[in-house]
């Protein structure tokens, strides 16, 4: 078996191609001469670190008829390349673009769902991050669920972890000038993600902890749908509530770890997730984490996270609250380890690499939950 992952991101990865770059380390690891990534020049050495030899091309479509031979290719992101010979795994991440399509770009959620169903006949197995999202999959699109396996996304418990002190590294501190207990919020600024309802929840909080911050650490990002207008309007209407809050644009991935670790609350409000990998690190970090009750977050997070409701800040606003006087606070964090011991990167490329064979020798993948 040879497979081709499809490992093209921009020069700051984020959420899609951590994940595929996740899969690379690990399948450097399990089956270092089976993968071949297919990656631009800029990430070539990363790649090469993980014990692949990749497959560099500084273009964004790709002929295939110039593609390296293959028995699979896998596309993480929703499509996988044409290729002349190889059978296709495609990833799906959620069907936000179906069921949220006002938080997309205009025009994304028909292209995106173009794509899906120009290709259903042509892609030999679907990968779904989550039992929410593969339900919601099939139930759109009519897949057989014979062709359709749910592997849920890891977390890299060596970086990833629970640290002495609650005081961030001097270094971190100066580069984003932060001196005070702060709940955090990591992901793009997107209409998905409500940053609004917390800044809402926030300022709610605020009399009872007048010291804390609010930490977003998520690009405003343009080429996308962004939420930043709306940001930037509350905090200009909030001026009192603005001063806590800290705006930290695009954070490095090796940055994340401390921010996690050393934060009094991780947060996040969104309207849907197809997984909810920030849930995952915070409680692998041993944070209190408050998140909506969305189908996948709750799957994952399970009764270890504090729980608000969609678009409700008076809700989220009690969650913190709760998070913070720490209520239950050893149960959760026993559940949230035993939560994060389920959920490796090893386990995900493990069982991603079962349905790499079953669609080499021809045969449905076998469905992993």
């Amino acid at each position: 078996m040879t497979v081709l992952l499809d490992a093209r991101a921009s020069r700051r990865p984020s959420g899609i191609a951590n994940y595929a770059f996740a899969l690379a380390r690990e399948f450097g690891r399990l089956a270092p001469r089976e993968v071949t990534p297919i990656c631009h020049r800029r990430h070539a050495r990363a790649v090469r670190d993980f014990g692949l030899e990749p497959w560099v091309t500084g273009r964004a479509v790709l002929d295939p008829s110039r593609l390296p031979d293959a028995s699979v290719v896998h596309g993480p992101n929703y499509g996988a390349l044409d290729h002349p010979t190889a059978a296709r795994v495609v990833t799906i991440h959620d069907v936000g673009f179906l069921t949220l399509p006002e938080c997309h770009p205009p025009g994304m959620p028909e292209r995106l769902d173009a794509l899906i169903r120009g290709s259903l006949h042509r892609v030999d197995a679907f990968v779904c991050d989550s039992r929410d999202t593969h339900d919601e999959f099939l139930n759109r699109y009519g897949v057989a669920p014979e062709r359709c396996a749910v592997i849920p996304l890891g977390v890299d418990a060596s970086r990833f972890r629970a640290r002495d002190g609650r005081v961030l590294p001097s270094t971190l501190r100066l580069r984003y000038r932060l001196r005070r207990p702060y709940v955090l919020f990591v992901g793009a600024m997107v209409p998905r993600k409500d940053l609004v309802t917390l800044l809402e929840a926030f300022a709610r909080i605020r009399p009872e902890h007048p010291d804390l911050e609010l930490v977003i650490a998520g690009h405003k990002t343009r080429r996308w749908a962004s939420d930043w207008p709306r940001v930037k309007a509350w905090l200009r209407g909030h001026p009192e509530d603005a001063r806590r809050v800290r705006i930290l644009n695009f954070v490095p991935s090796r940055d994340l770890p401390a921010l996690y670790a050393h934060c009094a609350v991780v947060a996040l409000t969104s309207l849907l997730e197809g997984f909810g990998l920030t849930v995952l690190e915070g409680l692998a970090c041993g944070r209190p984490v408050v998140a909506t009750r969305v189908g996948a977050v709750s799957e994952i997070g399970e009764d270890a996270v504090y729980y608000g409701e969609v678009r409700d800040a008076d809700s989220i606003a009690d969650a913190l609250l709760a998070a913070l006087r720490g209520d239950d606070r050893e149960r959760r964090r026993r559940r949230g380890a035993d939560i994060v011991a389920r959920h490796s990167w090893r386990r995900t490329a493990e069982q991603t690499l079962d349905v790499y064979k079953a669609v080499a020798a021809d045969r449905p993948p076998v469905e992993v939950a």
